[in-house]
């Protein structure tokens, strides 16, 4: 696994704090792409993608940044489920 990646999460199922940052990381995911990656440290992934995310609402002014906003928001949250279920959750 590569440096800053998703670390797996505690198998028990009970709230523990790791799994609560599963949970809080996704939750910043769907609200802004690249947030959640942050949370979970893999921290080069999730400026590029917070960063394009904003840079794509900036330009929604001008009727271009829509597609941005909608492929950056599905990049983060594709890749933050793969990363979630290779990292053993179910």
């Amino acid at each position: 696994m590569q440096q800053g990646a998703f670390s797996a999460p505690n198998q028990s199922g009970s709230a523990t704090p790791e799994n609560n940052k599963w949970i809080l990381a996704l939750i910043l995911t769907l609200i802004f792409p690249g947030a959640g990656h942050l949370v979970m440290g893999n921290t080069q992934k999730g400026i590029i993608m917070l960063s394009g995310y904003i840079v794509s609402l900036a330009l929604t002014l001008v009727c271009v940044g829509w597609i941005g906003v909608l492929g950056f928001w599905i990049w983060a949250l594709v890749d933050f489920l793969q990363n979630y279920k290779s990292s053993g959750q179910q």
